[in-house]
């Protein structure tokens, strides 16, 4: 009788303990922030690798490139923030919506992304994505996705993600697991 009321404190005084550790975990916890990205102006956009392999993805794709090089390869400027504690990767497309006379929505993708994997962010880390546009009058924003990084920034890392996140690319589709995050509302 001793021993199993023994055993019940035990496990009672075990239990307030974890209880006790996960509330304090949760008090401590710093909720998770989605990146930011804030418009800072326009510029001329970079006409690199990830501009090529855009342009090839789809018939679509390949006339938004021309009409964006014929009009001066315009694009409009944005700092982001990651204010993960992890690593993340911003996708290297992403999405314009603009409201005027006459809305629209158009998949463009990041000018200067280093390679076709996206931009990596460490924590903490703020970059300058440029994000090409066609000329348009009215409100607009930009909608981007991101995915926790599971891996490193190291060749052998990317090398194991060639084929998944080949796929992805060419299909358009953002990475499993991906968050979105969008500008403010700004004017061109």
């Amino acid at each position: 009788m001793k021993l199993r009321m023994l055993v019940n404190v035990l496990l009672g005084m075990g239990v307030l303990l974890i209880a006790g550790i996960l509330f304090l975990r949760l008090l401590l916890t710093e909720p998770q922030l989605p990146p930011t990205a804030k418009q800072i102006g326009l510029t001329n956009g970079t006409v690199g690798r990830i501009t090529a392999a855009f342009s090839k993805s789809a018939p679509k794709n390949a006339a938004f490139v021309q009409e964006w090089l014929r009009t001066g390869t315009n694009a409009v400027l944005f700092q982001v923030e990651n204010r993960h504690e992890f690593s993340i990767w911003v996708f290297p497309y992403a999405k314009m919506d603009i409201k005027g006379d006459f809305p629209t929505n158009y998949l463009t993708f990041l000018a200067d992304a280093r390679s076709t994997f996206g931009i990596y962010l460490n924590p903490g880390e703020v970059a300058l994505l440029q994000l090409p546009e066609l000329p348009a009058h009215g409100l607009s924003r930009a909608t981007f996705s991101y995915s926790r990084s599971t891996d490193g920034h190291s060749l052998p890392d990317k090398l194991r993600r060639w084929w998944g996140e080949g796929y992805r690319f060419l299909t358009r589709k953002p990475p499993e697991n991906y968050q979105l995050f969008y500008s403010d509302w700004f004017t061109q």
